[in-house]
């Protein structure tokens, strides 16, 4: 009898390893052998996101964010390379990854889906880009087209260099600048706006939060940061709507406006901060009720009424402060 239940014991550890190797098995189906970690990583933030929050995002946003998973591997990767560096602009011919073997036809690849965006003539570059693209260029090469210009400049550091040259733009001295910048630079690329603005609200709707990002998974790839094993359960969602995710977003540009204004001392824009908040708390409402109280509060802090408020209250802390002082 001990023999026979061993015997029963034994087959059912053995189907449920085999169970478990099989949702294993299939879990990796997804993810080509070649597929780097921070391109699996990033996989994983699109689909959990919109698995978790398909109500949020249009279709068109949907299939969007979809499309990315049919690009070609070095597509995929360079994107992601990009994404996590700091631009907004780069270099077509400063870029080079061991794991892309052709970054010219990835570029190519991710302009055709939308996902990157690029100048390669003068009529293409506009004045907001072409402060930006000084940054991409040398300081030799800055001091190139400054010698051009008819007033030249004396300065050494980079960041008065490309002032000194932008503003010899403007004044009309240096009226050649646009193709002075794309000699030297030749093509560059940025990411699109429209990939930009789906992958941070993606990023922000799978942290919860401004300001982790993608070196998150990093941190855990690197075991310098280690989470427990779990099950995420979703009972309630955020967001119950996406005019929720707008309100709410549109509430913490506010508020990193009034951060800003906080940090220069800017008490006229600390001010026209509060009349926005308090112009627009009036129209938001918390909708999230739940039995419990510390998910209530859990949930509020996700509504656009409860990021004005603290607007409202820092500004007017802020100016209380200034008055003392006066």
């Amino acid at each position: 009898m001990l023999q026979c239940n061993k015997n029963h014991n034994e087959i059912e550890d053995f189907t449920c390893s085999w169970k478990n190797v099989l949702h294993v098995a299939e879990s990796t189906k997804n993810y080509s052998p070649s597929m780097t970690k921070y391109q699996q990583n990033f996989w994983v933030l699109i689909q959990e996101v919109l698995k978790s929050n398909p109500h949020l995002f249009t279709n068109d946003e949907k299939i969007f964010l979809e499309s990315f998973i049919s690009l070609p591997d070095d597509s995929q990767r360079l994107f992601v390379r990009l994404y996590t560096r700091k631009g907004p602009w780069f270099r077509l011919s400063s870029i080079s990854y061991p794991e892309v073997s052709d970054s010219r036809q990835a570029i190519k690849d991710l302009s055709a889906m939308g996902y990157m965006c690029s100048f390669k003539g003068v009529d293409e570059l506009e004045e907001n880009d072409m402060e930006q693209i000084l940054n991409l260029l040398t300081v030799s090469e800055l001091r190139e087209i400054a010698s051009m210009s008819k007033n030249g400049t004396r300065v050494t550091r980079k960041q008065d260099l490309i002032a000194s040259v932008f503003s010899s733009y403007e004044d009309g001295v240096c009226p050649f600048l646009p193709s002075a910048i794309l000699d030297r630079t030749e093509i560059c690329i940025k990411i699109s706006s429209k990939a930009d603005s789906l992958i941070w609200r993606t990023e922000r709707l799978f942290f919860l939060n401004g300001e982790q990002d993608l070196s998150a998974f990093l941190l855990v790839d690197l075991g310098i940061i280690k989470y427990p094993a779990y099950h995420c359960i979703i009972s309630e969602q955020i967001f119950s709507a996406r005019s929720d995710l707008i309100a709410y977003e549109e509430a913490t540009e506010v508020a990193q406006m009034m951060d800003e204004s906080l940090d220069e001392n800017k008490s006229e824009s600390v001010l026209r901060c509060i009349k926005i908040a308090d112009s627009r708390m009036s129209h938001t409402e918390a909708t999230h009720t739940s039995a419990s109280e510390l998910v209530t509060a859990f949930f509020s802090c996700f509504s656009a009424s409860w990021v004005y408020s603290k607007v409202v209250f820092l500004g007017v802390s802020f100016l209380e402060r200034e008055r003392r002082k006066s």
